[in-house]
């Protein structure tokens, strides 16, 4: 369920099982990080590891801007979402 994240400056690209690319990226006025997380579902057991995308920094100012856009990148075509049957859910 959880998709393969990769980091590179401003910007994370989100590879999810089914094909589906997406980008996140922001204006450079915050710091950029991948950290530790958990998914959890009623379905599942126990919490699944995962990392989750931080954009962090310092309001400096009343009106501090930070701009970011989720775009998807469209190469997979219409597919199914990232969903499990529970046949190789390692959890």
């Amino acid at each position: 369920m959880t998709p393969e994240l990769d980091a590179q400056g401003t910007c994370v690209r989100l590879r999810l099982r089914s094909g589906e690319v997406w980008t996140l990226a922001h204006d450079g006025g915050a710091r950029l990080s991948l950290a530790p997380s958990v998914y959890l579902e009623k379905s599942r057991p126990r919490p699944v590891p995962t990392q989750q995308v931080v954009l962090s920094g310092r309001a400096m100012a009343y009106a501090t801007l930070v701009r970011w856009s989720l775009v998807s990148s469209g190469d997979a075509g219409t597919a199914l979402r990232d969903l499990r049957n529970g046949e190789d859910d390692p959890a």
